[in-house]
């Protein structure tokens, strides 16, 4: 499992070259890289899985603390206000992660196919953010997917089966159930919270465009 893990950080690095947040020719699909730790601060947690290749960060949600470090994942169906911070991160070992947008279509697609999910009503209907071990099918897939950013033509074909692959093996583990309920179509939860971000992004948007007219009267 190190060794794959050693890989998928290696093919990161070489495709981030700096510090920030990396699009991929593959449609919902990131890179990130920061070479220093950091301070809590707010921030906006997208709706994504979220591979740490390298390093560790820290999520603080509804007053419990998540350390997902190399080897482990986090999965947030919805977009969530969180705080975070880099833990474990320097210039010659950066920290490095995959992230790979929840689409709640393509999970459900995925979902649906598996005869052996069965989705039971939740004790926690309310959570949203979910960590685990990557399992070694997982980081094999991610390692492929990293290896398509070189390739554009094949990244835009066979970068999407790669997802739905690794959707796969995490609705196939220990929190799968629990992810799939929440994304569900049917989920009340998930529509809300889609709601509440949808309403959030229109207030800044309206905000920025009032800013923008204020400067230039």
């Amino acid at each position: 499992m190190q060794s794959i893990r050693s890989e998928l950080a290696t093919l990161i690095q070489q495709f981030t070259r700096g510090d920030g947040l990396y699009e991929s020719p593959i449609p919902g699909v990131h890179c990130v890289r920061y070479s220093q730790a950091d301070r809590r601060t707010k921030r906006q947690w997208r709706a994504c899985v979220a591979i740490v290749a390298q390093g560790a960060k820290e999520v603080v949600l509804g007053g419990q603390v998540y350390l997902c470090d190399e080897l482990h994942y986090t999965a947030a169906p919805v977009h969530l206000p969180v705080i975070s911070r880099i833990v474990s991160a320097s210039p010659n070992r950066p920290f490095l992660a995959l992230l790979i947008d929840l689409d709640a279509a393509i999970l459900n697609e995925v979902g649906s196919q598996l005869e052996q999910i069965e989705v039971p009503l939740s004790n926690n209907p309310s959570r949203a953010f979910f960590k685990g071990t990557a399992s070694d099918a997982m980081l094999e897939a991610s390692v492929r997917l990293t290896k398509l950013f070189m390739k554009r033509d094949d990244a835009r074909v066979v970068g999407p089966l790669v997802v739905k692959e690794i959707f796969f093996h995490l609705l196939k583990g220990p929190e799968g159930t629990a992810i799939w309920q929440f994304t569900r179509s049917g989920s009340t939860m998930h529509k809300m919270s889609q709601a509440i971000f949808k309403i959030r992004s229109d207030l800044h948007n309206e905000l920025n465009v009032a800013a923008l007219a204020k400067q230039r009267a």
